[in-house]
């Protein structure tokens, strides 16, 4: 499994997307190389996930500190020991405790095995993870960009990618779920390296 994968500018997928639309292509140009980093302990990642659910990446970088910080090594074993209060503390909400609690059941079980959906196909993935309480799509799309780093996936319900959409073409509104699927489509195959640039533009404050 690779740990991370580097888009260059003059790489195919930047090139195709570059030749697909030309707004994000000035994008591309000014953002330059992209490397994806792996989270490739497929546990922590879908718990880190999941704690930054519909809060701001402050603060989920904030939880997830201390939530990192409760045992020397965190895997399912570990956090199945430990008190709902202990794991409370670190600022999880009671409904997110559960959504990790029964993550973790179902690894014991073996009724999610990580290492099958290396060799699922996208859309099978999605349909394992959402099996877990709380994991729903875009928790499950993350994590086939950010763990498995596969290259086609687009979130449409994504908040960061609707505001990026917004600014980067100027649009008046939010666009509609619709149009965004329409305008997404023409970056297949490369709709994961879109994405990732649209997120790195917003960061680095080139779009708002």
């Amino acid at each position: 499994m690779k740990k991370s994968i580097v888009f260059t500018k003059n790489g195919t997928e930047a090139v195709k997307l570059q030749t697909m639309d030309p707004e994000l292509a000035a994008l591309i140009d000014m953002i330059g190389d992209y490397t994806l980093v792996l989270r490739t302990d497929y546990y922590k990642s879908l718990i880190r996930i999941i704690v930054g659910q519909q809060i701001s990446v402050k603060a989920a970088k904030t939880i997830w500190g201390r939530f990192n910080s409760l045992c020397e090594t965190i895997n399912p074993a570990s956090i199945n020991v430990l008190e709902d209060d202990v794991i409370r503390e670190t600022g999880i909400s009671k409904p997110k405790l559960i959504y990790i609690k029964d993550l973790t059941q179902k690894i014991l079980s073996e009724e999610i095995n990580f290492k099958e959906l290396e060799n699922m196909e996208d859309e099978q993935v999605i349909r394992q993870l959402t099996r877990v309480k709380g994991v729903g799509r875009w928790t499950a799309e993350m994590f086939l960009i950010f763990s498995l780093g596969r290259l086609d996936v687009f979130s449409l319900n994504d908040v960061g990618l609707k505001r990026a959409i917004k600014s980067l073409y100027s649009l008046a509104s939010i666009p509609v779920i619709e149009e965004i699927e329409e305008l997404s489509n023409k970056w297949k195959p490369y709709r994961s390296v879109a994405s990732l640039y649209l997120w790195s533009a917003l960061d680095q404050k080139y779009i708002k």
